[in-house]
């Protein structure tokens, strides 16, 4: 019976860290308030402990990417659990990130990926300036998040493809027996605009032209 109301606790703390980071994510928050929920996020151990699995776990949704980018203190602390936490489940972090990236259709949210991928390599950091590195699988798995969080970017970067225009012709004053004649529209008017030019063909060019001509037209 004890381990119930351990559990519902737990559960309420990743629906916090959850709305907190979703917040971050979606909004243009302003400064003061992400200080305020970045505190939120350590409060308690100081070092967002209580946290770690929620944070590991969001880590893997592209969609909270740019949460990271707002809250600097839950981001040290997460990339500590990450490094802590071993080349297979980092890796599998990186592999969900990959497939959430893929999958995505916000470009800013897919942006955001790939910034974060890049920070927690410390991609371009001088060596003294870096923390622990990723290791074995979850530095390859790194990579490979880079890689498709790149491809994504470019796709949805795209412009969208431009449907075919209907045919176009030109609005000029034709006449036929001396009469103006409507310009056609559409590929039926076109086509009986061609035939009527066909059945007036001037006579002195009737017998080059053969069969197509039909005598006495």
């Amino acid at each position: 019976m004890a381990t119930a109301p351990q559990q519902k606790c737990r559960t309420l703390r990743a629906y916090c860290v959850d709305t907190i980071l979703k917040r971050v994510a979606t909004y243009d928050v302003s400064e003061q308030q992400r200080q305020k929920g970045d505190a939120a996020l350590m409060e308690g151990s100081g070092d967002g402990q209580l946290h770690r699995v929620t944070l590991l776990k969001a880590l893997g949704r592209c969609e909270l990417s740019r949460a990271f980018r707002g809250l600097p203190f839950t981001y040290a602390a997460t990339r500590r659990f990450l490094v802590a936490s071993g080349p297979a489940k980092g890796a599998k972090v990186f592999d969900a990130l990959r497939e959430s990236a893929d999958a995505s259709s916000d470009l800013l949210a897919v942006e955001s990926a790939e910034w974060l991928v890049d920070e927690l390599m410390e991609a371009g950091k001088l060596k003294r300036d870096r923390g622990p590195e990723l290791v074995g699988a979850a530095k390859n798995a790194a990579k490979r998040a880079a890689k498709a969080c790149r491809a994504r970017r470019q796709v949805l970067m795209r412009p969208a493809p431009r449907e075919p225009a209907a045919p176009a012709f030109a609005a000029r004053d034709i006449r036929l027996d001396g009469v103006p004649q409507p310009p056609p529209t559409t590929e039926v008017d076109l086509a009986a605009f061609a035939e009527k030019c066909a059945l007036r063909v001037h006579p002195d060019r009737r017998g080059a032209l053969g069969d197509r001509a039909a005598p006495g037209r």
